[in-house]
């Protein structure tokens, strides 16, 4: 390079060799507006998960349009160069669309950051005049062709009295200025600053929410629809959702008449005749179950300082 062999990049090459790649993609392919399924999309495809980003190939050909759910959300990824935000319809959502919510999440490829994350409401009445979250109407069409996943949140029965849902979460209602986006563990780690920008923020998107689901009519799955609800979404739970990730376990729950567990992988606690090692629980309850723990940013535990194996200095 000092003797001038090689040359580094000119400024904004990467940028134009990505624009090129984009407009390629327009020209030799026309991009997909419509909202319709493709035959091969019918079977939900499960292999080939892919991120937002370039849009994955096959043979030289785009995959088709895949949908994901997990306990919260319904998600599409959209593998083939679009320009139009996708609206659902009864016609082309794998669930109905009276069980899914108001809020879309569009994250497409294009490095404008304005549209690189679109977040709105789809379900309105109607769809010219709908509240906007992230200025783009619910119809809109970008400047460029993109590839990316757009989110839905799943609707929910009607909460117990006492309880209300944040963010997918069923939450004990409290006195408290807290906004119905933020969960309380994040909220507790949060500056006054950010606080007081999370309130004003809430007071917006709250309105709107609520707004949203006024026109659709629609906020809670009505209590005679909660058994269809429960089997529509179970059923595509089975299509739908990503396999559960096997995991090795680390430890047994003892039999009822013993106060003994297995410690370490089944592999790991056998003796040299076959037999499992064993220990003992040191009077604490052997079948105690899981208990996550959540605690504020910063917090040290006694049991994390007992880990540290250098001295701690006053």
């Amino acid at each position: 390079m000092a003797e001038g062999a090689l040359s580094q990049p000119a400024p904004g090459e990467t940028h134009l060799r990505k624009r090129t790649q984009r407009l390629s993609w327009a020209q030799d392919r026309a991009p997909i507006d419509d909202d319709q399924v493709s035959e091969a999309d019918e079977h939900f495809s499960e292999n080939n998960d892919e991120p937002t980003g370039s849009p994955p190939r096959d043979g030289g050909h785009f995959l088709p349009e895949k949908w994901r759910i997990t306990k919260d959300l319904l998600i599409i990824h959209h593998n083939q160069p679009r320009t139009k935000l996708f609206q659902p319809t009864e016609e082309n959502c794998p669930i109905p669309l009276k069980y899914i919510d108001v809020m879309r999440t569009t994250e497409t490829n294009l490095e404008d950051k304005s549209l690189s994350k679109i977040e709105d409401f789809w379900g309105s009445a109607d769809t010219a005049s709908s509240p906007k979250r992230g200025g783009k109407p619910c119809n809109a069409e970008l400047s460029e062709p993109w590839t990316g996943k757009t989110t839905f949140e799943l609707l929910r029965p009607l909460p117990p009295s006492g309880y209300s849902y944040i963010e997918g979460r069923l939450i004990k209602t409290q006195e408290t200025t807290r906004p119905g986006n933020i969960w309380p563990e994040i909220w507790r780690s949060m500056s006054q600053k950010m606080k007081r920008e999370a309130i004003l923020a809430w007071e917006i998107e709250g309105t709107k929410r609520d707004k949203a689901r006024e026109q659709r009519g629609i906020k809670f799955v009505p209590e005679e629809e909660i058994d269809e609800y429960t089997q529509t979404l179970a059923e595509a739970y089975q299509k739908l959702a990503l396999p559960e990730i096997p995991s090795m376990p680390i430890l047994a729950k003892p039999k009822a008449e013993g106060r003994q567990l297995i410690l370490g992988s089944p592999s790991d606690c056998k003796a040299p005749g076959g037999n499992l090692i064993m220990a003992s629980c040191e009077g604490k309850p052997c079948n105690a179950e899981h208990q996550e723990n959540v605690a504020d940013k910063g917090f040290v535990s006694e049991s994390w300082m007992a880990m540290v194996h250098t001295p701690v200095k006053d």
